[in-house]
């Protein structure tokens, strides 16, 4: 009986024709009010640089681009970026439902996506990563 060796790439090839268009090929949703949401995520492979840092315990964004610069104009709990450090804008607090965040575990656009609604406004567990609203700026526990 005849043997066929096939690698990995020939399977996902021929399950997914357009695997390397989309391997190449970062998505990017726009939604309605003009923001826009990087999927930084290629398929089948690790996930890239998040864009974020800590910066003794406060959350850091390393490349602002596509973020707001100012807090004027944005509603509660959508994210700026204040010289770097990453803020809330006026208003915000915590709304039930959205699950945590943790550091290490998200990048700058979900974060710039999801905004702020579901950090909470108390410290969480100490070393354990969450992000938390530490009045309008946001703290990693």
């Amino acid at each position: 009986m005849p043997t066929r060796i096939i690698s990995w790439q020939q399977l996902v090839l021929e399950n997914d024709p357009d695997w390397v268009r989309q391997s190449l090929n970062p998505v990017v949703w726009e939604f309605s009010n003009g923001r826009r949401f990087v999927d930084p995520a290629q398929p089948y492979g690790p996930p890239g640089l998040s864009g974020l840092t800590n910066n003794g315990g406060v959350l850091m964004v390393t490349s602002p681009v596509g973020w707001p610069l100012a807090k004027i104009g944005l509603l509660p709990n959508e994210v700026w970026s204040n010289s770097g450090v990453v803020c809330l804008a006026d208003g915000s607090g915590h709304i039930p439902g959205p699950g945590p965040l943790f550091f290490g575990s998200c990048t700058a656009d979900q974060i710039l996506f999801f905004g702020g609604a579901g950090l909470p406004t108390s410290t969480p567990a100490t070393g354990s990563g969450q992000l938390w609203n530490n009045g309008n700026v946001v703290c990693i526990a």
